[in-house]
C-alpha cells in the first residue's frame, strides 16, 4: 500500500519549493544561485508558514495520481478499499513530521 503520509509530505514540500522559487524570481534573482540546502530550508520555513493550504492541495493530488494509478495498481485498489470503507479521512489527514525530524 502506498505510504500516503510520505507521498502527502514530499508533494507539500515540492509545492513549497517552487513557491520559493517563484518568490525569488519575483526579486529579479536566480534559484540556481543558491544552493540546494538554502532553498530547502526556506521552502520547509514556507510550508511551516503554509502548512494547512499546501497538505490539503498535496492530500488531493495524491489521491487524484492513486485514482488515476500512478502509483501502480496495488495502491490504485487500496484507495478504493478505503473510500468503500469510508476510512479516507482518517487514513489521509493525519499530518506528516516535520522533515527536521525525519531527518535527523
Amino acid at each position: 500500500m502506498i505510504q500516503y503520509r510520505t507521498a502527502i509530505a514530499h508533494c507539500a514540500l515540492r509545492r513549497a519549493k517552487d513557491a520559493v522559487k517563484c518568490s525569488i524570481r519575483a526579486h529579479g534573482l536566480k534559484p540556481n544561485h543558491y544552493s540546494a540546502r538554502e532553498l530547502t530550508v526556506w521552502a520547509e520555513v514556507y510550508l511551516d508558514d503554509h502548512r494547512d493550504e499546501l497538505l490539503a492541495e498535496a492530500k488531493t493530488t495524491v489521491e487524484r495520481w492513486t485514482a488515476e494509478g500512478v502509483f501502480g495498481k496495488r495502491a490504485q485498489r487500496d484507495l478504493l478499499k478505503l473510500k468503500t470503507f469510508g476510512q479516507t479521512e482518517g487514513a489521509l489527514t493525519t499530518q506528516p513530521k516535520p522533515l527536521s525530524e525525519t531527518h535527523v
